[in-house]
């Protein structure tokens, strides 16, 4: 299951100006440990009922969770909805790139600043599960009341899917019918699960470019 694309980019990309960089954004996100989510959701299905611990055991044996996990802040899909937060994320990128530089900055994928995440829930039903989270500004990069807003409704972390047919798309979907608490009116069963604690990463935001680009 693909988690981020990867940092790095072909020769051909790392040629590419400002402007043409700008147009190969597809979304931003704050990256956070694999091993510490994977290791949180470990202790946590270690010590529930077998009927909870059900689907991430299917996830786990079947290699559908991600790779790498993010919270996505705001994916180009989304730009047109919400255009102050697009235009908040690509005036930080490109002023970084034109800061660093492409010529000393080879992988064209800056840090656009540290942020905290913090682990608050755990939300699933058949097809898809992820964790309701919470963003905050790091304590020591802090310029204002919501220094990394999200396009999202419910910020989170998609864990994994039941299939490559069910797209990281649809925990958005999940969430909102747990926020309805509409678990079994339209859809599979939601189950959920508090994480002890509300444990809080650090991360680091970060652009993620299409594909093939």
């Amino acid at each position: 299951m693909q988690g981020p694309r990867d940092d790095n980019m072909s020769p051909a990309a790392q040629d590419l100006t400002p402007d043409q960089l700008m147009k190969r954004l597809e979304y931003f996100s704050v990256s956070v440990s694999t091993t510490v989510i994977n290791s949180t959701l470990s202790n946590l299905f270690a010590k529930a009922s077998a009927d909870e611990a059900k689907f991430y055991n299917i996830l786990k044996h079947s290699r559908r969770l991600q790779q790498e996990f993010h919270v996505t802040l705001i994916h180009r899909a989304s730009s047109s909805q919400k255009p102050e937060i697009w235009e908040k994320y690509s005036n930080d990128y490109f002023q970084a790139i034109t800061t660093v530089g492409t010529k000393e900055n080879r992988q064209l994928n800056p840090s656009l600043g540290p942020a905290r995440v913090r682990l608050e829930r755990v939300v699933w039903d058949e097809r898809v599960m992820g964790i309701v989270v919470r963003i905050m500004p790091s304590e020591e990069y802090h310029t204002g009341s919501n220094d990394w807003p999200c396009a999202n409704a419910i910020p989170h972390i998609t864990i994994g899917t039941v299939s490559p047919d069910v797209k990281p798309k649809e925990t958005n979907e999940l969430l909102a019918r747990w926020m309805d608490g509409n678990e079994e009116g339209n859809g599979p069963k939601i189950w959920e699960k508090e994480i002890p604690g509300m444990k809080v990463l650090e991360g680091t935001v970060k652009a993620v470019m299409q594909r093939g680009k």
